[in-house]
């Protein structure tokens, strides 16, 4: 589906394929970490199934299904922590919305005063529960974190432990319930980049946009792909000339330098719409409620954020740039270069917004899940054969992150924090607390029962 890579060589594969022999072990430690602190025990599970992926890469007999219940671990454990989220501001609105829609028509929900994608499901969910809060949250939880668990098995088969374990890692993908809109739009958006098949890409986006509008900008990444040939053809070109003329064999320098000339003129270009949209919120037009969201001064706006709380996100484009620097485009397929495309975009859009001073929701799926865009350096073909220095930086990303995400669940548990989970006892919770939580949404939502 993306660069042609050699499974067996592949560097990742031999590093977790070391840890193979001590493959029992680690999983009886794994689950009695995951029952006494499961939101640490699913990042060991995690581990845990790419070795067993990475070693069953030589196994001819190899079982499809082998990672299946620690999977199944994972999502229930996510899915419920997430459900636990303490509600507030937008997630308000979208808890009085459900409820109100109960004893409506369905065909009342393009009336509605947002985008209706994300209310599909949970309005005849509402029939059952009675409009049950806690039924709705773990609803709506456990639908994307399942969604994005399968996208992930799919599209990435080789490393899919890997990009879950990025996702959840990041500080993005616990703000479900509080995006929830946009976070179902990328239910759609996932597909519509990963897939070859033309129509089901367009249909995606078609549904993504009427779950949030905002998934236009990805129905033009998918017509900046589609002209992939000619833009690889001209860079080709442009690198050959550069050669002959200068008897310079250094393809990968002219390469770096055109690619940095582009996406400056695309990062200025960004700043300069984003700037726009700001002065066009404060019109009366139908579009300017919609932008004011973004360009109004709110707690996601750049100017509320430091260096130090974007750190995660610049360590994340930093590290996949350096493998997109170094890929030969030539050998790129459709799939690889349609996210390449969206990294690039996203980006300006990010570098866009500080210098515009526009609101950084713009470029979230970056900062939600970013283990998606991850398939670049997976797959640049960088890391194939022996262990080398692009081997070096992806697990030293990797283990910054765990680090990282390990220091942000004690921090947080000692000071408040902007989004709360299990009412601030995160590390006190055990999994017992969230099987009882579990049946709780299931015993009061369902009026059956």
């Amino acid at each position: 589906m993306y660069l042609k890579s050699q499974p067996h060589t592949h560097s990742l594969h031999q590093i977790f394929i070391g840890f193979n022999k001590y493959r029992r072990e680690f999983l009886a430690c794994t689950l009695a970490i995951w029952a006494a602190v499961p939101i640490l025990g699913i990042i060991f599970l995690l581990l845990y199934c790419q070795i067993n992926l990475s070693s069953s890469q030589n196994q001819a007999d190899r079982k499809p299904f082998f990672n299946l219940f620690p999977l199944i671990l994972i999502v229930f454990t996510i899915g419920t922590y997430i459900a636990t989220f303490k509600s507030f501001n937008d997630t308000d609105i979208y808890i009085s919305l459900y409820k109100s829609l109960i004893h409506e028509s369905p065909f009342i929900l393009p009336d509605i005063d947002m985008e209706p994608g994300s209310f599909i499901l949970p309005k005849y969910l509402s029939k059952l529960t009675d409009g049950n809060e806690l039924a709705f949250l773990l609803f709506q939880s456990l639908t994307m974190n399942t969604a994005f668990t399968f996208y992930s098995v799919i599209f990435i088969p080789e490393f899919y432990p890997l990009v879950i374990l990025i996702n959840i890692m990041s500080q993005g993908y616990y703000f479900q319930l509080f995006w929830m809109r946009q976070f179902y739009s990328f239910i759609f958006i996932i597909p519509a980049i990963s897939t070859n098949i033309f129509w089901w890409r367009w249909i995606c986006i078609y549904l993504a946009f009427y779950t949030h509008n905002s998934s236009l900008i990805y129905g033009g990444v998918l017509a900046i792909a589609s002209i992939k040939d000619v833009v690889i053809k001209i860079i080709n070109d442009l690198r050959k000339s550069f050669i002959i003329k200068n008897k310079i064999d250094k393809p990968k320098l002219f390469v770096l330098v055109f690619s940095l000339l582009i996406i400056g003129s695309i990062v200025i270009f960004m700043g300069s719409f984003l700037e726009s949209l700001g002065n066009l919120a404060s019109s009366d037009s139908s579009i300017s409620s919609k932008i004011s969201v973004y360009s109004s001064d709110s707690d996601f706006n750049t100017e509320n954020f430091t260096l130090i709380s974007q750190l995660r996100v610049i360590l994340d484009y930093a590290t996949i740039f350096i493998f997109v620097i170094g890929t030969d485009y030539r050998k790129a397929d459709s799939t690889f270069f349609r996210w390449l495309i969206l990294l690039i975009v996203v980006f300006a859009l990010y570098i866009g917004s500080f210098i515009s001073g526009f609101n950084l929701r713009i470029s979230v799926i970056f900062f939600c899940l970013p283990g998606f865009f991850y398939i670049i350096p997976l797959k640049s073909g960088k890391l194939d054969g022996q262990a080398n220095i692009y081997t070096y930086i992806l697990c030293s990303s990797i283990l910054l992150r765990i680090i990282y995400f390990f220091n942000n669940l004690i921090t947080s548990y000692q000071v408040e924090n902007y989004l709360t989970f299990w009412g601030g006892e995160t590390l006190t919770t055990p999994i017992t607390g969230y099987i009882e939580f579990f049946f709780k949404c299931l015993v009061s939502g369902l009026r059956l029962i």
